[in-house]
């Protein structure tokens, strides 16, 4: 029982910390496969053509930043007790914010804008930081 109320009892990490996990983790597989991957998203698209990439590679590039997404989802499903994969994780949040505020800012203030997202992924990121934790993952 002490294992689902927080407890470090059995395994050395709560269940919230895994529950913040996979919920972060989900979001970038979500992110990867449904609006680049499945439904090809114009403002994927878009942002790509702004950020440079020639039309030639527009579709390709936004699969490959698909897949990179959800890569890195399962990452960090299973890295997320490393302090360098939480670090990683705030990191990519930012250079993405970062993009799309530079290429296309139209987006933050739109409705279902990013800045919410990824305040809210960044905040849930922090709760898996622990300055105690050796990077080791331990």
């Amino acid at each position: 029982m002490k294992r689902f109320i927080g407890h470090r009892a059995t395994t050395g990490y709560r269940l919230p910390d895994r529950f913040i996990a996979w919920t972060i983790g989900v979001v970038w597989i979500y992110q990867g496969l449904v609006p680049k991957i499945i439904m090809q998203h114009e403002d994927e698209q878009y942002i790509a053509r702004l950020l440079g990439v020639p039309a030639d590679w527009l579709q390709c590039f936004v699969y490959a930043a698909g897949a990179a997404e959800m890569v890195w989802g399962m990452i960090f499903i299973a890295a997320y007790r490393f302090n360098i994969t939480v670090w990683l994780n705030i990191a990519a949040i930012g250079a993405l914010f970062i993009m799309v505020a530079c290429a296309a800012p139209y987006y933050l203030t739109s409705a279902f804008n990013g800045v919410t997202f990824n305040l809210c992924l960044l905040l849930l990121t922090l709760q898996l930081w622990h300055p105690t934790r050796p990077h080791t993952g331990q």
